[in-house]
């Protein structure tokens, strides 16, 4: 008999951790960052661009004084990085945009501190070798790149040392290797900005005017159709620079950068939707605070790469790569909206906000009419308390959740309805 009990023990504790590997299988696939493969040169000050599904990065800086000519390709599916010809010579603190499956790599400095490469390079990803073409009107950091109607934007930027910010907006067309320099400059004169293109029209976001390193929060949109700026937009929540945008499903996400005065760097996450002209502020924050780092599209995910995770000055580059999937972060005013779009499944939403202390919001889209149960379980997969169990109508549900008696750590809350289940993470931070 004791042996069968104990037997009986060790198949207990075999399921219950089938059950823990199973939610944590769950919460990996659900979670809206997740750590991918570093790429092999840590670097911050680069850009990086995606042709065929691949994203490459391109140049950067290793430190305050040394560039970097490297060229690097991964790929999302592998999840792996591969070593490709170097660039012709170093070059930091540029922009990159990709044309007829060709990477064109505008404006920089051969290092953060140093003199500009007015140059203008064309990266074939299958020959793996670089050209030169017609160098831009105005040479620049900080400059930003935008295609629209296979014509490349150069906006904005500065000239070396940052001893002017400009507003100059030049077009370059590859058709014929020339530079139009007829264009309506920007309002707001700025470097180290977020540029997005949605419904053809190129987003201004941020950036800086250069010492004391104030973050601007201004949106400006450029219409190449008209030649004409729209400066009526909402400003974004917080200011920032050399931080990243990320458009997805024709919303731009604003991800990172320096914080005011340049002492420390964000890991927050803010949505722009250019339909309402509205901001949300609910997302969830990037695991690594960073600034001057690169970010691409890919599948409808966002892959934040390298970057600089200390304030100005720093010389600590970064190799992560960070990828973000906004379908995961439905937080806030987008519940309502994605339940309209999918009436007809079930869904458990990230809590919001995640960290938290000591309330959050949990969200569920219910299908039809059910029996739902809704538990909070510790970090070993043990029930703490049942936070729903009852008969709910179709549609959308949350749940206000006070952890005022419950100690920091990693927290887990599952939904059951039927045989759907679903488990996601969240975390107290007191």
């Amino acid at each position: 008999m004791l042996l069968r009990q104990l037997f009986l023990q060790a198949i207990l504790r075999s399921k219950l951790a089938a059950v823990s590997i199973l939610c944590l299988t769950s919460i990996s696939l659900a979670q809206p960052w997740t750590t991918k493969a570093p790429m092999y040169t840590a670097r911050g000050f680069l850009s990086t661009s995606v042709v065929n599904g691949k994203i490459y990065a391109i140049g950067g800086a290793l430190g305050p004084f040394t560039g970097s000519s490297a060229v690097e390709e991964y790929d999302p599916v592998d999840n792996t990085w591969t070593q490709k010809n170097n660039m012709p010579a170093t070059r930091s603190d540029f922009s990159t945009c990709v044309i007829d499956g060709k990477i064109y790599v505008i404006g920089g400095a051969e290092s953060p501190y140093g003199a500009i490469r007015p140059g203008i390079l064309v990266y074939d990803p299958i020959a793996d070798s670089c050209v030169e073409k017609t160098q831009m009107p105005t040479p620049r950091i900080g400059v930003s790149a935008s295609v629209v109607d296979g014509k490349l934007y150069a906006i904005g930027g500065a000239t070396a040392g940052l001893s002017s910010v400009l507003s100059t907006v030049e077009v370059y067309d590859p058709a014929t290797d020339t530079w139009d320099t007829t264009k309506t400059d920007m309002p707001t004169a700025r470097t180290a900005f977020g540029t997005s293109v949605v419904d053809g029209k190129i987003y201004i976001i941020g950036g800086t005017i250069g010492p004391p390193w104030s973050g601007l929060s201004i949106v400006e949109v450029y219409d190449p159709a008209t030649d004409t700026w729209d400066t009526t937009k909402t400003d974004m929540p917080t200011g920032r620079w050399g931080f990243v945008t990320a458009e997805v499903n024709a919303k731009i996400y604003a991800i990172g950068g320096a914080s005011p005065g340049a002492s420390g760097v964000y890991n927050t996450v803010e949505c722009y939707d250019p339909a309402t002209d509205t901001w949300d502020t609910t997302k969830t924050d990037m695991s690594t605070g960073r600034r001057v780092f690169s970010a691409n599209v890919c599948n409808a995910k966002v892959y934040a790469i390298g970057g600089v995770a200390g304030p100005q000055g720093s010389t600590y580059p970064l190799a992560s790569v960070e990828e973000y999937n906004p379908e995961f972060d439905i937080t806030g005013v987008e519940e309502q909206e994605f339940y309209d779009r999918t009436p007809s499944r079930y869904n458990l939403f990230q809590n919001y906000p995640n960290p938290f202390n000591p309330s959050t919001t949990i969200g569920y889209i219910l299908q039809e009419k059910s029996n739902t149960k809704l538990i909070l379980l510790n970090s070993i997969g043990e029930e703490i308390t049942v936070l729903v169990n009852e008969k709910q109508d179709k549609g959308y549900h949350k749940v206000e959740f006070n952890a005022a008696n419950l100690p920091s750590g990693v927290y887990f809350y599952q939904l059951k309805v039927g045989e759907f289940t679903s488990v996601k993470k969240m975390i107290l931070l007191r």
